[in-house]
């Protein structure tokens, strides 16, 4: 199945009406960017966007393992798939800008792999073991959701190779060059058939600037 999203601004008093208007244009998912200090905060508009639509996908384009701890963003993402109904997705990079304007360094790929790894045990209900703590979302007992697909931006080598070990959806963000896509593909499928992953388990896409 083909998809197509568009990454848009978070804009407080505007999102939601023009989250209705993308899903009336028949696109499939919005995304928004989690940059702090160039965008305001785009879970809570992605969850009030989740009340003017009944079939957009919601997320991030990209949230990071650097600026909110794995705990925090588990509970964001739990919360806006509970208001949307399952509709949300996390898309998480290394957090070059978000970083960067916070004056860190971005996260290394060992890190984004333990965040998504830790997201996923946090979403599912699991105990995650923090230094010592047993650390658990206790809220979930009381809402039932699934767990939110992680979708993966990468743009070198072991990146994309950690994405197929760990994603439900990745996303190149190697520009639209038909052979920097092609480039991008063939290491995917290597380390699929690498690993023996099934293709059909792992959802493929790109980030294209028009």
């Amino acid at each position: 199945m083909i998809e197509f999203g568009i990454v848009m601004e978070a804009s407080p008093g505007y999102t939601a009406r023009l989250a209705r208007e993308i899903e009336a244009l028949g696109f499939d998912l919005l995304l928004c960017p989690d940059t702090q200090c160039l965008s305001p905060d785009p879970l809570a508009q992605l969850a009030l966007a989740a009340q003017t639509t009944t079939r957009l996908r919601l997320g991030t384009g990209v949230t990071n393992p650097v600026t909110r701890d794995v705990s925090v963003s588990a509970t964001a993402f739990g919360t806006l798939q509970a208001e949307s109904n399952g509709r949300a997705i996390c898309g998480i990079g290394r957090g070059d800008s978000s970083a960067a304007h916070a004056g860190l360094r971005n996260g290394t790929t060992a890190q984004l792999r333990t965040f998504v790894e830790r997201l996923r045990a946090y979403q599912k209900g699991e105990t995650v073991d923090r230094n010592g703590t047993a650390s658990k979302l206790r809220w979930l007992d009381s809402v039932a959701i699934t767990p939110v697909p992680i979708d993966i931006a990468c743009t070198g080598p072991r990146t994309i190779e950690m994405a197929v070990d760990v994603g439900d959806r990745i996303s190149f963000a190697v520009g639209s060059a038909p052979e920097r896509i092609e480039w991008a593909m063939n290491v995917a499928r290597a380390r699929l058939a690498a690993t023996g992953r099934a293709r059909d388990s792992l959802s493929i896409g790109a980030y294209v600037n028009l």
